[in-house]
């Protein structure tokens, strides 16, 4: 193993390892004397360049492929070793101390190997063994450290070495890809021999919405960030893939946003202070059952929701609130906007009736309604793409409608219709803050628990 600066890491010949397993599974010495034939002119894997191999021990490592291997997986604790020492020149003189004084030594093969697997046990007790997950101790300091938007910054800038994904000291090929019907971004990893390598995931699913990744090295590893935004701001999780290509999730972040006024509130517009001071005093309306709106176009759809004859748009509630603050109570319908197209699209909404309730208002406060709360009669898809919810409250016996109430970061704002006219009262820029995280064991873990 020879030593260039604090990471020594090449490149496998994957094709050998596989078939040394195989050799060491069938025992057929025949087979063996053929991959040695197959193999003679060329070199064999290890964490430097064979052709380079000077030293007996150097070329007893690339013609024994169990040497190979244990070569390979030294390089890589070693260098996590080193990554992680608060004394790396420490630990490079001790690493020059054994290459000289024991591998370089050995005259035979077997002398090399039990020299190898007596370092390697001596490092992993350190740092961990080649093919497990980082200890619960590690973990919880990284998870900590990313919290901090200015320390995560600072962490993922280290992209050296970010293409070796699986941890096993080989930097893989890179090629971007995309996914479902919105070409989410993503990145497919090959081997050097242009074999895909399949990532599979061990204690989780991803069920919420990762609609990116980012990879970075900590502590000789490499470790990813899933987002639930393309502007890698929502992290979701941290998760790390092991050499045998299999990705554990190590903590999923918590998450709040927090609303600072675009405008500083008017003198008579003091809902927007008690919205940021005294939420306590906010009255949410919660209607309390389903209309019997449009009888003859009502449709139970495979989820069972009552379909409200408009394309996509679901029934969810129905009530009576003073929506235009004149003193009269109008029948007001909640629907549900939702598709599965692309990643999906869903939020709520409010609409008019008429006095029956059992149609759409014809009266033209209704459209000036839908105009409050950024609707149209057509293209509702646009209009509102994504997971907010909204929705009707009560401050001072005047009704408002809020846009993202939800944890979504972006714009939020508070409207009032009085007298048929709106009025935006005040609007928020929402900001994420990673308020903490939970560190994710052996069991089965759901991210939109």
């Amino acid at each position: 193993m020879f030593e260039k600066g604090n990471v020594m890491i090449t490149r496998a010949n994957e094709y050998f390892i596989k078939s040394y397993k195989q050799l060491r599974l069938h025992n057929n010495s025949f087979l063996l004397f053929i991959v040695l034939c197959l193999f003679a002119s060329t070199s064999l894997a290890a964490s430097f360049d064979c052709k380079k191999a000077s030293k007996p021990v150097e070329k007893l490592i690339c013609s024994n492929a169990e040497l190979s291997v244990l070569d390979e997986k030294l390089s890589v604790v070693y260098a996590r070793y080193v990554a992680t020492s608060p004394n790396p020149t420490t630990i490079i003189s001790e690493q020059r101390k054994w290459l000289l004084s024991n591998r370089d030594s050995c005259k035979n093969s077997q002398c090399a190997i039990t020299a190898y697997k007596e370092r390697l046990n001596a490092l992993e007790i350190i740092s961990g063994g080649y093919s497990e997950i980082p200890d619960s101790r590690f973990i919880k300091t990284l998870c900590e450290k990313l919290m901090d938007e200015s320390a995560r910054r600072k962490i993922l800038q280290n992209q050296k070495n970010v293409a070796d994904i699986n941890n096993d000291g080989h930097e893989e090929i890179l090629k971007t890809c995309s996914g479902g019907t919105m070409h989410v971004p993503c990145t497919d990893y090959f081997s050097r021999k242009g074999k895909r390598i399949d990532i599979s995931a061990v204690n989780y699913e991803r069920l919420d919405w990762v609609l990116s990744a980012q990879s970075f090295r900590y502590g000789g590893r490499t470790f990813s960030i899933l987002y639930s935004d393309y502007e890698l701001q929502n992290p979701l999780s941290l998760t790390y893939v092991t050499p045998l290509n299999e990705e554990h999730a190590l903590c999923k972040f918590n998450t709040l946003v927090s609303s600072i006024p675009v405008e500083s509130p008017g003198s008579n517009d003091d809902v927007c202070r008690a919205f940021l001071d005294s939420p306590d005093l906010i009255e949410p309306i919660h209607f309390s059952g389903d209309t019997q709106f449009v009888k003859e176009s009502i449709q139970l759809t495979k989820s069972g929701r009552k379909y409200s004859g408009r394309e996509y748009s679901y029934v969810k509630t129905s009530g009576t609130a003073d929506i235009n603050n004149d003193g009269k109570q109008e029948n007001v319908v909640e629907l549900e906007y939702y598709t599965s197209a692309g990643r999906g699209c869903n939020f709520n909404y409010y609409d008019l009736l008429d006095k029956s309730g059992t149609q759409f208002s014809s009266e033209e406060m209704r459209s000036i309604f839908l105009e409050l709360q950024g609707m149209t009669e057509i293209d509702f898809f646009i209009s509102g793409c994504g997971r907010t919810q909204n929705r009707l409250f009560q401050y001072r016996n005047r009704i408002y409608f809020e846009r993202n109430v939800t944890q979504e970061e972006g714009e939020g704002a508070i409207s009032i219709l009085s007298e048929n006219q709106i009025k935006t009262v005040c609007s928020f820029n929402r900001t994420l803050i990673v308020e903490g995280f939970k560190q994710v064991g052996s069991a089965s873990m759901y991210f939109n628990e």
